[in-house]
Order: structure tokens, then C-alpha cells, then sequence
């Protein structure tokens, strides 16, 4: 349990700081007719998923805490939620690597 909150806990930190890196893009690696798509997911992220990345990263905290008490439903449900945002995640591709910092993508390959 512990090292599963751990790479939990990591897993959704990296998603918060790729989409601040990303933001963070002057020029964003897309071409100008899908640039709408890109503004509408943005402010998706910003609304919905960042919160909820927010959340499920304080969840994991208290259900950690809750389990070495014995309580293992917060645990339970984390896993469920990482199930969730994997299969979310699924339709991603990894053509996003050749837009980010060298040294991310060595740090993203190396750990």
C-alpha cells in the first residue's frame, strides 16, 4: 500500500506538472485548425481535471493514513479511480515527447 500511494501520489503530480509545462508552451504543437480543440481542452483541464487530479492526490493522503488503521476503503477506491484515469489515458499519444524539454524526457524514461 505504500508504495502503490506513493506512485499514485507521483502519477498525478507528473499529470499536474506536464499540463503546467504545457500551458507554459508559447507556440502549442498543433496546427491552426484544431487550435480551437486545444483552447476547449485547456480550459477543461483547468475546470475538471486539474481539480480532480487535486482531489484524488488528497484522497490518497487520507486513505493511506486511514488504512495503517485498518480501514481500507479509501484504498479501495483509490485503486478503482487509477483504473479510471488509465483507460481515460489509453487514447493519448506519446507524440507529445517531441515537444517537451530533453531532460524531462530523459527524467520521464530513465525513473
Amino acid at each position: 500500500m505504500n508504495a502503490y500511494s506513493k506512485h499514485f501520489i507521483e502519477f498525478i503530480s507528473a499529470g499536474i506538472l506536464a499540463f503546467e509545462a504545457y500551458e507554459k508552451i508559447l507556440e502549442k504543437p498543433v496546427s491552426h485548425s484544431e487550435y480551437s480543440n486545444v483552447t476547449s481542452d485547456i480550459h477543461l483541464w483547468k475546470l475538471k481535471v486539474i481539480p480532480n487530479f487535486l482531489n484524488m492526490k488528497n484522497n490518497m493522503k487520507t486513505s493511506i493514513a486511514e488504512a495503517k488503521q485498518g480501514d481500507y476503503s479509501g484504498i479501495s477506491a483509490a485503486a478503482g479511480n487509477f483504473r479510471g484515469l488509465s483507460k481515460d489515458m489509453d487514447g493519448i499519444r506519446e507524440s507529445f515527447m517531441d515537444f517537451i524539454d530533453p531532460a524531462l524526457k530523459e527524467r520521464y524514461f530513465s525513473e
